[in-house]
């Protein structure tokens, strides 16, 4: 579970991540967004039917979310940006959709960054040091670079600082 802070806009976060990624993250976010609404309270019941249940309640990014009242809208507005490039990739409605149409939204405000999760101890990749945008940039590149197979975005040029080599 994680928040992949490429940028702090939304569209531009969703753009740069590879297919695998984007799949995987609209459900993610989707998690933490129901996690996060159930636990708080949030939700009518009708709401409530079309959500994920409540998953790894303790988990930092689902902390980050609950932390601050605008996080969870600033996630919401990911999660509907993710949607929007999914279905500009692959020209089709993902599942998930359904939970962004019936969670709430309001305006959006100021919003604190997400957590810092960026180490894989198994690919050797620390980046913890570093700005939280760069951070996530490094650590997807290193991520990029030690994929099973090459990265892809549908219908999308790579994104501008993506710089990873290949080990072959």
């Amino acid at each position: 579970m994680n928040i992949f802070y490429v940028s702090s806009n939304e569209q531009e976060c969703a753009q740069a991540l590879d297919d695998k990624r984007l799949n995987k993250m609209i459900v993610e976010t989707a998690q933490i967004i129901s996690t996060t609404l159930r636990e708080e309270g949030h939700l009518t019941e009708s709401e409530s039917l079309y959500l994920y249940k409540s998953t790894h309640k303790n988990h930092p990014c689902v902390k980050w979310a609950s932390d601050y009242p605008y996080n969870i809208f600033w996630l919401i507005e990911l999660l509907g940006e993710y949607l929007i490039e999914y279905y500009y990739r692959f020209d089709k409605i993902h599942k998930t959709s359904i939970i962004y149409l019936v969670v709430p939204k309001r305006i959006c405000g100021l919003y604190n960054k997400p957590p810092i999760l960026v180490q894989d101890k198994i690919r050797g990749i620390d980046c913890y040091n570093e700005d939280i945008i760069v951070a996530y940039r490094n650590y997807l590149n290193a991520k990029w670079a030690t994929d099973k197979t090459e990265p892809k975005w549908t219908n999308r040029e790579k994104p501008e600082w993506a710089n990873y080599e290949r080990s072959e």
